[in-house]
């Protein structure tokens, strides 16, 4: 669905994000600014701050921590973080409790991610459907040799609870029905080295851990297509079609901060959604905004782009 925002609309918001860009975006240096949230996150997270300090002399106070989506929104719930990753939207209850808090939560996009379903390159197992995939994961196919493989007992491996990727394989695939037999993991690594030690091993990840430097496919491990009645048989890999929503499994990656975000927090968000951060999320195998999504940050308030927004006293020179 395309989404349409008048042009009087987006004057008045660039008109008071310029400003308020202008006046809050000074680099504070002094005040920690801590990021805690998703583990599918945290790849595009490391590779910013990176980049962030070496552009500021090393001399920022951004921090991250890898504690999964729902821990992540838990600490900035209460306080403890200044922003939170997570591969999911919070929900009523989270924003509630929030709200009680007097936390203001605004949601950001800063990503478009894909999740992929990882197998052995070895099995010989090129495709599977959302049902074939569904079943699997609820213990209902129990063999490889049911979709096509070796006669190898299927072993599923997974996140564990509070993983934001874990909820969406759970709502969006196997439709809110439990993992009898996966075997949970806190981090995405854990789950591609048994994968990659495991014929019979399937799993899931955020795309980018499936990525090595530059975007090119990691081959130790095989990523299935996917199909299903809307979508035709699409590797996670085909970065075109995931942008052009043809793959079944994709999702926004999200940051929210406790109201319109200022000092150092304003100036990182900035950093991220510029054409340099964009560029950083691409090579690490993540997918940077498309239009469609730069409105849906707009109209939360969001347009601060470092490198097209001019802004007096501006820490990007």
């Amino acid at each position: 669905m395309t989404i349409k925002t008048s042009p009087i609309l987006i004057a008045i918001f660039s008109l008071i994000l310029i400003s308020s860009c202008s006046e809050k975006s000074e680099f504070t240096g002094s005040k920690q600014v801590l990021i805690s949230g998703s583990d599918s996150e945290a790849l595009i997270s490391r590779a910013l701050i990176e980049a962030y300090k070496e552009q500021n002399g090393h001399n920022s106070a951004i921090n991250l921590i890898s504690t999964g989506t729902s821990q992540g929104i838990s600490d900035f719930i209460n306080g403890e973080c200044q922003v939170a990753n997570a591969s999911r939207p919070m929900n009523f209850n989270e924003r509630r409790q929030a709200k009680a808090n007097g936390i203001n939560p605004v949601e950001v996009i800063i990503a478009y991610d894909a999740v992929g379903i990882i197998t052995n390159p070895r099995l010989g197992v090129d495709s599977l459907s959302i049902d074939e995939i569904r079943l699997i994961y609820t213990g209902k196919i129990k063999n490889w040799k049911s979709v096509g493989g070796p006669d190898l007992e299927i072993q599923c491996y997974g996140r564990a609870q509070g993983s934001g990727t874990r909820e969406y394989i759970e709502t969006h695939v196997l439709h809110s029905t439990s993992m009898p037999t996966t075997i949970s993991m806190t981090f995405t690594e854990e789950i591609i080295e048994a994968v990659e030690n495991n014929l019979n091993a399937i799993g899931y990840v955020g795309v980018g851990y499936i990525m090595e430097d530059e975007g090119k496919p990691l081959t130790s491990i095989w990523p299935m297509n996917i199909y299903s009645e809307d979508f035709p048989a699409t590797s996670p890999w085909e970065k075109y079609k995931i942008q052009q929503g043809k793959y079944p499994l994709c999702r926004y990656l999200l940051q929210y901060f406790n109201g319109f975000p200022e000092g150092e927090s304003m100036d990182f968000l900035q950093f991220e959604l510029s054409s340099k951060g964009q560029k950083i999320i691409n090579s690490t195998g993540y997918f940077s905004l498309t239009e469609e999504q730069k409105t849906l940050n707009l109209q939360n308030g969001i347009l601060c782009f470092a490198d097209s927004i001019p802004q007096k006293n501006s820490t990007y020179k």
